[in-house]
């Protein structure tokens, strides 16, 4: 797995000392520990698989594919949704991103992680 030489570039180290970060991988959501593992520290994290409906899916990849294109991506779109879906925690939040804006899944997001609130300074 590539995520901790990811987070090491994200955070310019181990990441310790970041107070945010938002990690965007569609697996991540399978691979919680070894991203907690490799921010170091004591990260408190917020796992969040964003999901659609086949129509929404396919909708937002027919904007960008074309002819045959499309049904293999929308094809691999859906087996890769089911293989998360079965794969991730109970535990981890679901976000439906159908019929909603960019901002108005982001401001789920906000909430579920309590960023809304301002970052608490580390303890001397």
């Amino acid at each position: 797995m590539e995520s901790h030489s990811e987070v090491l570039f994200i955070g310019g180290r181990s990441g310790v000392g970041n107070s945010r970060l938002i990690y965007v991988n569609t697996a991540s959501v399978q691979f919680v520990d070894e991203l907690v593992a490799a921010m170091g520290d004591d990260p408190r994290v917020t796992v969040v698989l964003l999901t659609a409906t086949d129509a929404t899916a396919r909708a937002r990849l027919g904007k960008r594919e074309i002819g045959s294109a499309l049904t293999w991506h929308v094809d691999r779109s859906r087996q890769a949704a089911e293989e998360l879906d079965d794969a991730t925690p109970d535990w981890v939040h679901r976000v439906s991103a159908d019929d909603r804006s960019v901002a108005d899944i982001s401001q789920e997001l906000i909430g579920l992680t309590g960023w809304d609130d301002p970052p608490q300074e580390p303890a001397q």
